[in-house]
């Protein structure tokens, strides 16, 4: 099974509506799954997708749906010690948020790639970093 470190800013994509609307993002969660992925993210994910929720304009049952369906495709990770430390390096360095940069730590400290559709994470950490697209073009 591969695993692979997965953002607010991919997952998101899938769970709001109007925000695939060619459904290239809910495509590669169903490709992957499939293949027997395994998505992962640090338990910062929890909060942030019910950040967008509660800001997100759209009838209830779709506000109360969004982080349920997120943790259905997400295994939630807390993130430890030399996780977090290297989190706090990565934002310094890289000018990330902290919670972006749990994002990225995650991925390194798994060896593995870190999922997101957030351009500065894609432009400082591509060591890690790949979306959608790029994505799906590996996993076809």
């Amino acid at each position: 099974m591969s695993l692979l470190v997965v953002d607010a800013s991919a997952i998101l994509r899938a769970l709001l509506p109007g925000q695939d609307p060619e459904g290239a993002v809910s495509g590669t969660i169903a490709m992957l799954l499939a293949a027997g992925a395994e998505l992962i993210a640090p338990d910062i994910l929890v909060y942030e997708m019910g950040r967008a929720a509660s800001r997100f304009r759209a009838d209830a049952m779709n506000q109360q749906a969004v982080v349920p369906r997120g943790l259905q495709l997400v295994r939630l990770v807390r993130p430890g010690p030399d996780v977090l430390a290297a989190a706090l390096a990565t934002a310094v360095e890289e000018g990330l948020s902290f919670y972006d940069a749990a994002y990225v730590a995650l991925a390194r400290s798994e060896g593995t790639s870190l999922w997101t559709e957030d351009v500065a994470i894609l432009q400082t950490c591509a060591d890690v970093a790949v979306d959608t697209a790029t994505l799906a073009r590996r996993h076809r």
